[in-house]
């Protein structure tokens, strides 16, 4: 990192914390996969590195807090492994788990949990700039719901 740009991140993460997380848009279609997949009796759960307040408050306001079974988050000044949140959430009985995410870290903490990875083809993720490897590749939320009823059937 340059210590440089440390005063920039310093200033966005105050501003993002305090006002800025309640800019956030879903994408079109977010909500209607979540739901589809809800009503059919998938288990959504939420791993992310925002911190929890913020992250539930995100969840509530976008009317995706009453879908999922849990929200894994680090604690303000925190850190969570997002693989190891995975595989606390892995069940035996279930067999396919999926996580879907944007960035080659998140392709590797699913790969070491076990669970089929989708890449978000859309929103600010790097997925795009060839960082992740050749993967399930979505380019709506909806898509999405195509690559998760093909292990259904």
């Amino acid at each position: 990192r340059d210590r440089r740009l440390e005063p920039l991140r310093q200033a966005f993460r105050q501003h993002h914390d305090r006002e800025g997380w309640a800019l956030f848009q879903l994408y079109a279609g977010a909500l209607e996969l979540l739901q589809t997949l809800h009503s059919q009796g998938w288990q959504l759960h939420v791993v992310t590195l925002k911190p929890a307040p913020l992250a539930a408050q995100v969840l509530e306001r976008s009317g995706i807090g009453a879908l999922v079974r849990s929200l894994q988050a680090p604690q303000p000044g925190g850190r969570i492994h997002k693989a190891a949140c995975l595989q606390q959430l892995r069940q035996p009985a279930l067999p396919v788990h999926w996580y879907v995410g944007d960035t080659a870290g998140e392709q590797r903490a699913a790969a070491e949990a076990g669970y089929r990875f989708a890449a978000a083809g859309y929103g600010d993720g790097y997925g795009y700039g060839g960082e992740l490897d050749a993967v399930d590749r979505s380019k709506s939320p909806l898509a999405l719901l195509d690559l998760a009823l093909q292990d259904r059937r």
